[in-house]
């Protein structure tokens, strides 16, 4: 029943994302690369990505980029655990990316996880940028999805420092129950010089929205990016992240290859 259920929800989310995509090429939702006002692979705002929660391609990408990349959190305190999961990123098209991921808490595969997102346009002056991300989540002991619709927008201050944001909602589903949590994510990054970035990045979620009862979890990541050659980057962050009263210490790392 529960592969059922997981089934079930895979073609709705591979139905949603082919809806999307016809909507890309018949109403030219993203502007052609040859276009003032519309997005040219790589040569959109340079912003750099978080940490903690990435995008499945920057903003902008031209068709045919490919990444794979790990990412490892170590939450210490009482409970100490860590998780970890190797994921691979593939833009399908310009401005349009597909993400697959095996997210592992300590040595226990624990779910799966579909991500797209798409490029709305950037500004004339290549200082802005926008687009949309969906993530789909599916737990393999339990009936429980998690499915996170965000609107994403980067800004490009000057040479040196850049932000970017990602605001949305959760929903999460548990034995044909229901939960709607608000999502926040927000950057803000000084470029030190060409191989070196410096962020600081904060994750703000409401759980519960709309009930008497409701939980704020937030974290808090400074971090840095250092890219190693062409093709290879590690990012490494450590913070903290508070859910009511508790506050627990993180250290984070992101190794990053691109082909």
């Amino acid at each position: 029943m529960k592969i059922l259920k997981f089934i079930i929800s895979f073609f709705f989310v591979l139905l949603s994302f082919i809806s999307v995509t016809s909507l890309k090429i018949s109403a030219k939702f993203l502007p052609s690369a040859d276009e003032n006002t519309g997005v040219s692979g790589t040569i959109g705002p340079n912003i750099p990505e978080p940490l903690h929660i990435d995008l499945v391609r920057p903003l902008g990408a031209k068709k045919g980029e490919l990444e794979f990349n790990t990412l490892g959190i170590i939450n210490l305190g009482r409970d100490e655990f860590s998780t970890w999961g190797p994921e691979i990123e593939y833009a399908f098209a310009d401005g349009y990316a597909v993400e697959i991921e095996l997210p592992f808490e300590n040595e226990n595969l624990e779910e799966l996880k579909l991500a797209f997102q798409g490029t709305i346009s950037r500004s004339t002056n290549r200082k802005f940028i926008h687009g949309w991300q969906s993530i789909h989540k599916a737990k393999l002991d339990r009936p429980y999805f998690q499915n996170d619709f965000m609107y994403v927008h980067g800004y490009k201050f000057n040479k040196k420092w850049s932000t970017l944001s990602l605001t949305g909602l959760r929903q999460n589903i548990f034995n044909n129950q229901y939960g709607t949590s608000l999502l926040n994510n927000t950057s803000l990054f000084r470029n030190i010089n060409r191989k070196m970035k410096l962020g600081l990045e904060t994750n703000w979620r409401i759980d519960n929205i709309g009930f008497n009862k409701s939980e704020n979890i937030t974290a808090f990541i400074p971090q840095i990016h250092y890219e190693i050659g062409d093709k290879y980057s590690v990012q490494l962050g450590t913070g903290f992240s508070r859910s009511g009263k508790e506050i627990k210490p993180l250290v984070a790392i992101r190794v990053i290859w691109e082909l």
